[in-house]
């Protein structure tokens, strides 16, 4: 009994070490990728015009997506998934790596039109100051999503492979305990930028962009996407999930509901774009992204109905009341303190009660997730 904890305790280990070091470097490369040209962006957006932005912002970043996506992900996705089987399957090896490309490749294509759909649509829908907004917007707001939750995806797509592939007696508890956390860690960041993002979202475009862009909208289109931001973070790790260890049959099944989803997507997007503009597109995303993760929690429920180491209720911080009390009293804050005619001067006020809350927020959700968060910080330490 103590050898066979004693190998899933070493199991475990392992697997954290691996996911920290995934982790970490794909951090880097998009910190690298991402955060580096986004300073130069804020500087380059400042001297061009609306329809110069739209094809800087929209349209030639909608080609090089396409052009690397399609190329790529499907081939990747698949060696990933058949590296972790190559011991148990030598003879089929081959043949199974062919047929997860084609079919990793089919899902990339359909992933390509749900991540990109409101991109084609605004090229062909949308007026230019639309498609100026949306790109902005986007830049900004999804340079977390990059920075932090693509890398964190992408780590657990790899831990949750792995685990799913072994076989200790406890991989479903193992399997079941990183989800919980994982889920828990991008809620409590979903909630944070939620609570905050909204009642800072026209500051912060007024100090990068300046008051050209933070009057128009652009900023309650940014409002707008630090809410749908928390969808996107738990699709992205639900869905890894669904992808890490469902079988080939679920999978293809899953495909098919993508799919559906999509071409929803679009008729979603086509018609809010024409009645709320770049606003209307984060609301079809947002939509999209909710159904998505429905399917995904079936799934879940369904992968963890005999077991009792996964409980949605456990991935909810337990702090979450603070976040919301602070979010109201920004938003407040912002409606009485913040003019756009005094920026500066009301701004410092404004600012000075969002710090105010946030430090308050953050210590009672360290009191109320102590554990949890001294888990990260070990397994931190732990893993250099």
């Amino acid at each position: 009994m103590s050898r066979a904890s004693s190998v899933g305790s070493q199991s475990q280990s392992l697997t954290d070490s691996s996911f920290s070091r995934t982790f970490k470097y794909l951090l880097a490369t998009q910190f690298l990728s991402r955060g580096i040209p986004f300073i130069f962006n804020a500087w380059i957006v400042r001297h061009l015009s609306v329809e110069d932005f739209a094809l800087y912002g929209v349209q030639f970043p909608l080609f090089v997506t396409c052009v690397l996506f399609l190329s790529r992900e499907g081939v990747r996705r698949a060696c990933l998934r058949a590296d972790m089987k190559r011991v148990k399957n030598k003879k089929h090896y081959d043949g199974q790596l062919s047929d997860m490309c084609k079919l990793f490749t089919l899902q990339s294509f359909m992933k390509l039109i749900l991540q990109e759909g409101q991109s084609l649509v605004l090229l062909w829908w949308a007026t230019y100051y639309n498609q100026a907004v949306y790109g902005l917007v986007d830049k900004l707001g999804s340079l977390v999503v990059r920075l932090v939750f693509l890398p964190f995806e992408e780590s657990s797509y790899a831990t949750f492979a792995r685990s799913a592939s072994g076989k200790d007696p406890n991989k479903d508890r193992r399997l079941g305990s990183s989800l919980t956390e994982a889920l828990k860690l991008v809620l409590l960041i979903g909630l944070v930028f939620m609570a905050f993002g909204p009642s800072y979202a026209y500051s912060l475009i007024r100090l990068l962009y300046g008051q050209k862009w933070s009057d128009g909208e652009a900023s309650t289109a940014l409002r707008y996407y630090c809410i749908y931001i928390i969808v996107l973070a738990m699709n992205g790790t639900s869905e890894s999930f669904l992808h890490a260890v469902a079988k080939e049959k679920q999978l293809v099944q899953s495909n098919l509901s993508t799919f559906m989803f999509a071409i929803i997507h679009v008729v979603l997007n086509i018609l809010l774009i024409n009645s709320a503009g770049a606003v209307g597109l984060i609301l079809a995303n947002s939509i999209n992204m909710i159904l998505r993760i429905a399917y995904s929690g079936v799934f879940i429920k369904q992968y963890f109905q005999d077991s009792s180491s996964f409980s949605f209720y456990r991935c909810l911080p337990s702090g979450w009341k603070v976040l919301l009390f602070s979010g109201i009293t920004t938003i407040i804050s912002e409606r009485i303190f913040l003019d756009r005619e005094n920026f500066w001067p009301t701004f410092f006020v404004h600012f000075s009660i969002g710090v105010t809350c946030f430090c308050m927020s953050s210590f009672v959700l360290y009191r109320r997730e102590r554990s949890f968060i001294n888990r990260i910080i070990r397994f931190r330490d732990h893993s250099d």
